[in-house]
């Protein structure tokens, strides 16, 4: 997939930011408004949505494993960044949903 917007961005951020989207999505199907998941359902359909983020950025975005620095690295960029933000918008979602 060729998009237009992520041509002068360097693959690193690409993947960077994309996750942080998956974050925010798995968050939405994960919050009381989509499914209402517990805990334990809603992290392994968030570690499922990031295992696919793999597949996603390699095959679909076709990000250059070799550019950004082999197939660890493209796994470990943005982990942190990915639990932190499913977690602050899961959050959220839940106590919005209270009220």
């Amino acid at each position: 997939m060729n998009l237009p917007i992520l041509r002068n961005i360097k693959p690193s951020n690409q993947i960077y930011w994309i996750r942080v989207i998956l974050a925010m999505l798995s968050a939405l199907i994960c919050s009381p408004f989509v499914l209402n998941l517990s805990g334990f359902f809603g992290a392994v359909v968030t570690v499922l949505l990031y295992a696919a983020s793999y597949y996603l950025l390699r095959d679909v975005i076709k990000i250059d494993v070799a550019a950004v620095g082999g197939r660890r690295k493209l796994i470990q960029i943005g982990v942190g960044t990915y639990v932190i933000v499913w977690i602050l918008v899961w959050t959220v979602l839940n106590t919005i949903a209270i009220f």
